[in-house]
């Protein structure tokens, strides 16, 4: 705050001659509507007269009187102090280092392991005079007979839908195959579409696979797909004296000294049961009785048979009841079993 003060009139009663005499002269200024002016000898006041009144909060005055000389005292021009405040600096913000980039730990040393040297294949005669019968080409069963056959020399053959084929085979011992061309007959027939599919079946063919129990053959190609599958038309190698407790078809019975497939419209069929029972369907009647195994040796006991009058031929009725009176043995064979008489001979095919 600002105030210039004017001094009006001083004490009478010696305070001309205090003032005169340069004598110490205190002031007790009071904010508000009674300044006065102390003499510091006497004590005595004299009233000052402010200037208008201002707010002391905005400025603030220093004063100074002369009461020296002569001529009566000199007011001295009041000096102003003014506080100018520092321009604001905001505080430095802390240092903070730029963020590394993650790098994820290394991964642990691993050796290489070395690949294991590839054997080179070689032919193989696992396949060597071995008889398979087609069951699906392309994943669908097929309905007239084939055949594949596997000779020594690397040659294959057999008979298909329509015709008489042949042509060179190389079999591997890592399981790879090769066929040759097939060379065949040009005979045509309903079927003719199956036989069609196996030949493109043998060209595509990469890879075959024998079944565990060597009684099955597929076929693969590339990825593994499943061309052609077979069972084994004949004897399976080691598999005599096999429990023949199942439900089979009746595929074949021999008839005039040729083993027969047709069945007419009939599906003959036979169960053998695990306390020696057999229950069979032979297209028209039914036969249940008893059976006997040992080994490989097969006998049938009495056989009971309905007396039922058909109206469809059942070709396989009366060879079936003929033959087993005098079935002797049973050999595994590919996809079944063949019921044999004591010379050998197959007298009534059954498969699973």
């Amino acid at each position: 705050m600002r105030f210039a003060w004017t001094v009006l009139a001083l004490g009478m009663f010696g305070s001309s001659a205090a003032l005169a005499a340069g004598l110490e002269c205190q002031a007790n200024i009071l904010y508000g509507d009674n300044p006065t002016v102390r003499d510091a000898a006497t004590g005595e006041r004299v009233l000052m007269v402010p200037e208008p009144y201002l707010q002391r909060t905005q400025v603030f005055l220093d004063y100074s009187v002369d009461l020296g000389g002569t001529g009566g005292y000199t007011p001295i021009p009041a000096t102003t102090t003014t506080y100018e405040p520092a321009p604001y600096t905001p505080p430095a913000a802390p240092y903070i280092p730029p963020a590394q980039p993650y790098t994820p730990p290394a991964a642990p040393y691993s050796p290489e392991v070395p690949e294991p040297p590839t054997m080179p294949a070689t032919p193989s005669t696992f396949l060597d005079g071995t008889s398979w019968r087609l069951q699906t080409v392309n994943g669908m069963t097929v309905t007239a007979p084939a055949t594949l056959n596997f000779e020594a020399g690397g040659r294959y053959g057999g008979r298909a839908a329509c015709n008489v084929y042949g042509g060179e085979v190389t079999p591997f011992t890592n399981f790879a195959i090769d066929f040759g061309g097939a060379i065949a007959t040009r005979r045509a027939c309903p079927q003719l579409s199956e036989e069609q599919a196996l030949f493109s079946a043998y060209q595509a063919a990469t890879d075959f696979r024998p079944g565990r129990e060597g009684d099955t053959l597929a076929l693969l190609g590339a990825g593994g797909v499943t061309l052609a599958t077979f069972v084994r038309d004949g004897d399976v190698p080691g598999q005599t004296g096999a429990s023949i407790v199942g439900s089979y078809a009746v595929a074949g019975v021999l008839i005039d000294g040729v083993l027969e497939t047709d069945s007419g419209f009939g599906a003959p069929s036979m169960e053998f049961l695990e306390n020696g029972r057999f229950v069979g369907s032979l297209g028209c009647n039914t036969a249940q009785g008893s059976y006997s195994q040992s080994g490989d040796m097969l006998t049938f006991g009495t056989v009971a048979v309905t007396a039922r009058q058909c109206f469809v031929p059942a070709p396989f009725e009366g060879p079936i009841l003929g033959h087993l009176s005098n079935i002797r043995m049973v050999q595994a064979i590919g996809g079944g079993i063949s019921l044999r008489d004591a010379s050998g001979t197959e007298l009534i095919r059954l498969t699973r």
